[in-house]
């Protein structure tokens, strides 16, 4: 059987948790909810000039010739997920990662090569109604789909002496409109409209509801930064949801919250409302040894 290379974008999307639907549900329903999952992903690959290349259990590996399609239908996907109903109390979500490079393509259609290992490298970081890409794939998108990815974290693949360099991207189109800098000097601010104040190294900012994220990590374009070895490069976000300001971990360490009745809750790759006043410390429990405590007020 013969071969070719090509340069495209692979894509994995992969149920989340579809170990525990099948338990909580049983074979049939899960089955049943699972695949009508799949067939609706396939569609979307398909509406957006794609092809699938194979099922595996709960995942579909898909491939574009052209990375901009491949970000549109892996939004889509993310949109038709989470616009549908939850069925026996159970709502699905999708991981979604995705690369764009070189690839053997077989004459029966299956795909093989770097581009396949980094894409489902990617998507195996990935939490659910999350897609995360690789800086190569997110520098040939058109400018237009570049702005929508903000760098994620860095990590080490086999083969590679240097790290690679991943981006989240931020699908959820809706809120665009209000994605801006949401620091600000709270001697400046007129205090009735903040809703939640973080402190940390003498320094105060605040969230606006009506302005749907922060960025908290090590690197420069987080909104607020933390300069420490086991904070990952954008570690963790703020946003405000469904009248809740909701921590979002992202990142390798995990991010740790402590609030003031002295309960910690460790987060990885999980999200957790916060509520009355605590501490959020990233990449290590929230003690004495810790200088980078982010102290947080709602």
């Amino acid at each position: 059987m013969s071969t070719s290379i090509h340069t495209i974008t692979v894509l994995f999307a992969d149920v989340e948790g579809s170990t525990s639907i099948y338990e909580k549900l049983g074979d049939e329903h899960a089955n049943r909810i699972i695949n009508n999952v799949i067939a609706k992903m396939t569609e979307v690959t398909v509406q957006n000039a794609g092809v699938l290349v194979k099922t595996i259990g709960d995942e579909v590996m898909c491939r574009f010739g052209n990375a901009n399609n491949a970000i549109t239908a892996a939004s889509s996907i993310q949109e038709m997920l989470q616009k549908s109903q939850a069925e026996y109390g159970i709502k699905i979500q999708a991981r979604i990662g995705l690369h764009m490079g070189q690839a053997l393509i077989r004459d029966d259609g299956d795909v093989f090569g770097d581009a396949v290992n980094i894409a489902a490298r990617v998507t195996a970081i990935a939490r659910g109604g999350q897609i995360i890409t690789t800086k190569d794939t997110a520098d040939s998108l058109s400018p237009e789909f570049q702005s929508e990815c903000r760098e994620f974290d860095r990590i080490s693949l086999k083969g590679r002496s240097e790290e690679t360099v991943i981006y989240d991207v931020l699908w959820e189109r809706a809120d665009d409109v209000t994605r801006m800098s949401t620091m600000i000097n709270f001697r400046n601010a007129r205090q009735p409209e903040i809703k939640i104040q973080l402190k940390y190294l003498g320094k105060e900012v605040g969230l606006f509801p009506e302005s749907s994220v922060i960025s908290l990590g090590r690197g420069d374009q987080c909104d607020l930064v933390v300069n420490s070895a086991r904070v990952s490069r954008l570690h963790a976000k703020i946003e405000f949801r469904r009248g809740k300001f909701v921590i979002i971990d992202q990142s390798t360490n995990g991010t740790f919250v402590k609030s003031s009745d002295g309960k910690e809750v460790y987060l990885r790759r999980e999200e957790l409302p916060l509520v009355g006043d605590g501490v959020i410390s990233l990449g290590m429990k929230a003690d004495n040894k810790n200088p980078h405590g982010i102290y947080y007020s709602v």
